[in-house]
C-alpha cells in the first residue's frame, strides 16, 4: 500500500473536507493551496527538496528510476504526476508522499502525522461544531 492512502485514510477518519482540513493549518495556506493545483503545489515542492538536498535531475532520476526528462517536466510543472511515480520520487528524498503534497512544504523540517492528543481532539470537535453550525445557518 503506497504512503499515500494514509494520508487519504487520515481525512477519511476525521470525516473532514479538504477546505476545513487546509483551515487548521491556517486561513493564508489555504489560499495558496487552493490558487494552485497539485501539479504547480507537486512542482514548488519538488524544486524545494531538490534545492535542499543538493540534487541533480539525473540524481533524482537515478535514485528513484524516473527518466531524467520526466523528472525535469515534473519540476518545471509541465506534467501531472501519478501517486506511484510520486512515491518513487518522494523515497529518493526519504520522503513519505503525502509529504510532498503540503502546502508549504519545508524539506528541512518536513511534516509528519502523529497521534492527536486529548486536547487537539477537543479543539478540532469543537472547530467541527462551530462549522456545522455556520452550514446549518446560511
Amino acid at each position: 500500500m503506497i504512503k499515500f492512502d494514509r494520508f487519504v485514510l487520515l481525512l477519511k477518519a476525521y470525516k473532514m473536507e479538504p477546505n476545513l482540513l487546509f483551515s487548521f493549518m491556517g486561513e493564508q495556506r489555504n489560499r495558496k493551496f487552493l490558487a494552485g493545483t497539485i501539479t504547480e503545489l507537486v512542482s514548488r515542492n519538488l524544486t524545494k527538496a531538490k534545492d535542499l538536498a543538493g540534487l541533480t535531475q539525473s540524481e533524482i532520476a537515478a535514485l528513484s528510476g524516473v527518466q531524467q526528462r520526466t523528472v525535469g517536466r515534473y519540476l518545471n510543472g509541465e506534467q501531472a504526476i501519478s501517486v506511484e511515480i510520486l512515491a518513487a520520487i518522494a523515497k529518493a528524498f526519504n520522503l513519505e508522499t503525502w509529504q510532498l503534497l503540503v502546502p508549504d512544504f519545508d524539506p528541512s523540517n518536513p511534516p509528519i502525522i502523529r497521534a492527536r492528543t486529548k486536547a487537539e481532539a477537543e479543539f478540532e470537535r469543537k472547530i467541527r461544531d462551530a462549522y456545522a453550525s455556520l452550514k446549518t445557518s446560511q
